[in-house]
């Protein structure tokens, strides 16, 4: 059987949402029932073992700060190329990312 654990940024941001095995979970992944929040709107508080919505204050400013460096957006861009020629199948992971970066970052 396999459950949603909560991937956080160096921020204790909400930034993902991977499906692990039962026997893979381990003691420090934090299981959702489901993976419905909202990403990057809400911040795990490890002593309430809890996710806090951000404010709007902090959600601004982090739309601000999101900005790829020019190298980014040209990694972004070749893997976009790559998956649209549709030659090459690209890792779900890298699907992941790329779909990321188009809804969170300018690309």
């Amino acid at each position: 059987m396999t459950k949603f654990v909560a991937t956080l940024d160096a921020n204790r941001l909400l930034i993902g949402f991977v499906e692990k095995e039962d026997a893979a979970i381990t003691e420090d992944d934090i299981v959702v029932e489901a993976p419905d929040l909202e990403l990057r709107a809400y911040r795990w508080i490890e002593k309430d073992k809890s996710f806090l919505p951000l404010t709007r204050t902090e959600k601004k400013k982090l739309d601000e700060k999101t900005v790829m460096p020019e190298q980014m957006t040209a990694i972004v861009k070749g893997f976009k190329a790559i998956r649209d020629d549709g030659r090459i199948v690209l890792p779900p992971e890298t699907l992941e990312w790329i779909a990321w970066c188009e809804k969170f970052v300018k690309v």
